[in-house]
Parts: C-alpha cells; structure tokens; sequence
C-alpha cells in the first residue's frame, strides 16, 4: 500500500479479489486447516485489503473498492456427487 501511494501519490481503484476453493474432495475428508485455508484466503485477506485501503480513502477523501469472490467449483466435483443408496 505504502509503496503505491509513494509511487502514485494515490489510491483511486482497489480490486480486492483473491478466492480460492480449496482441496476437492468429499465434505466428510475436509480437514480443519482445508476449511481454515479457505477463510484465510477468502476472507481474512479480503477484510485485511479492505483494511489499508479504506484508511487511504479517508486520507486522501476518495476511491473506490471492489470486492468479488466466487463460490464456482469445477464439474465433477465429489462433495457434489449424488450419493449413493
């Protein structure tokens, strides 16, 4: 963040956009630290973006965020897979 502002004077746009999906595989295999990567990611890194970005904007009065995330997973994803009788 320091080193745009230094480099542009400014912040005008943020596209706050990291997301991942995480391990594919069947829900009941997903361990504790496959659900926490995913947070980590999703949303922790989003809300620490979002963070340094707001304080720019109450700076220098202006800018814009755009946060997008996305839930997609691929076809043929197990934990989707009808389950068996």
């Amino acid at each position: 963040m320091a080193r745009t502002v230094e480099a542009y004077g400014r912040i005008d746009r943020f596209v706050n956009n990291a997301s991942i999906n995480g391990v594919i595989k069947p829900t009941e295999e997903l361990t504790f630290e496959n659900y926490q990567t995913v947070l980590g990611i999703n949303v922790t890194g989003a809300a620490i973006g979002r963070k340094h970005v707001v304080a720019q904007r109450k700076t220098q009065g202006s800018g814009t965020i755009v946060t997008s995330a996305s839930n997609g997973r691929p076809l043929g994803d197990p934990a989707r897979a009808p389950v068996s009788p």
